[in-house]
């Protein structure tokens, strides 16, 4: 699958709030959880409890949950309303 986003290109985003609802197949933005000051966007996989599954919409290029494993739900920062 090519990537959804493309360097250089724009996204529309909104604040995460915790009392909302995450779902498989939500974009969000999220603290890169190997260097925190680092952003990351990647696609909802699976959402157990207060973890999360996060994949690359270009799986054989992609650094995801396949590298880092599952995020904490507090990593999560925002999600993406239009691309």
């Amino acid at each position: 699958m090519s990537p959804t986003v493309r360097d250089g290109g724009i996204i529309y985003t909104r604040p995460y709030f915790f009392w909302e609802r995450i779902r498989t197949g939500d974009v969000v933005v999220l603290r890169d959880p190997r260097r925190p000051s680092r952003k990351i966007i990647k696609r909802v996989g699976e959402c157990n409890e207060d973890r999360y599954t996060v994949l690359g919409d270009n799986r054989g290029a992609s650094t995801d949950s396949k590298t880092f494993g599952p995020v904490k739900r507090s990593y999560i920062i925002g999600k993406v309303f239009s691309l």
